[in-house]
């Protein structure tokens, strides 16, 4: 991965502490213990107070999630057209996005 080992151990356990995660073995390498993690959860979904209900999971023709695409195209220019130099900064998070299914 590229990082120091430190950072990723400092991850792991905020993950861990999250409920995200778990030891699922662990294994002595030299004078150090080795922790093997595993997700508690196969899927998961994010969410935070100020998006709950934003997440849509749905099935649609190929016909219906191209004109969909075609809408959100069309939403981001028109809100990148309205802006100002007044007012406050937003975003807009907006992807349709096929879904994995997971065996």
């Amino acid at each position: 991965m590229g990082l120091a080992k430190g950072t990723v151990s400092h991850h792991l356990k905020v993950l861990e502490h999250a409920g995200l995660i778990r030891v699922v073995r662990t294994r002595r390498v030299r004078a150090l213990t080795e922790s093997l993690y595993g997700r508690v959860a196969r899927l998961y979904l994010l969410k935070g107070a100020d998006d709950a209900g934003t997440h849509a999971r749905v099935r649609l023709s190929a016909t219906d999630a191209r004109r969909f695409e075609r809408r959100l195209d069309r939403l981001r220019r028109d809100i990148a057209a309205s802006s100002s130099e007044e007012g406050e900064e937003y975003e807009l998070m907006a992807e349709l996005i096929r879904a994995r299914v997971l065996t």
